[in-house]
């Protein structure tokens, strides 16, 4: 059966088909996708043509993030989903650090918070915020992000009754 390939999809799913086709050329390519799934290449243009409505499945999404970890904005589709939905995508820590200590991760949460509003104050002295300052505070609260979720962890971690 043949695609429709002239269609014109609304705002929404023409970032979905984005995300698919950055996904696809993390993979290496709509070739090597076609040969992991043993389905036509042609399949995986489609996938990526903003002019169909052919999208990847839902397994298909997971094994190709799956073979994509550590590259850039991994996992692509399910975080475009997940801010489509209204959420941001934050990453579990990989190993809880070796000096597991709640109040050593509770004071690192603390100066990664007062980093946050330094940087802020200090992008605000002159009551302008530029893209270097934007940059500089969205790097902030990311690090704070990171070491929240990384206490969060430690907590998660702990058994009942353990001296952490």
């Amino acid at each position: 059966m043949s695609e429709q390939r002239n269609l014109t999809l609304g705002v929404a799913e023409q970032e979905l088909k984005s995300a698919e086709r950055a996904l696809i050329r993390e993979f290496g390519g709509q070739v090597a996708a076609g040969e992991h799934f043993r389905r036509p290449q042609s399949r995986y243009s489609d996938c990526g043509n903003a002019a169909t409505r052919v999208h990847l499945t839902v397994q298909e999404v997971a094994e190709l993030e799956d073979n994509t970890n550590g590259r850039v904005d991994h996992p692509i589709v399910t975080r475009h989903l997940a801010r489509r939905q209204g959420f941001e995508l934050v990453g579990r820590p990989r190993a809880l650090p070796t000096e597991g200590n709640l109040m050593l991760a509770s004071g690192d949460l603390v100066k990664e918070a007062g980093d946050v509003v330094s940087s802020i104050g200090r992008a605000l002295a002159d009551r302008k915020l530029d893209a270097r300052e934007r940059a500089e505070i969205r790097g902030e609260i990311d690090q704070l992000i990171e070491v929240a979720v990384t206490l969060g962890a430690l907590v998660d971690a702990a058994a009942d009754g353990e001296v952490l």
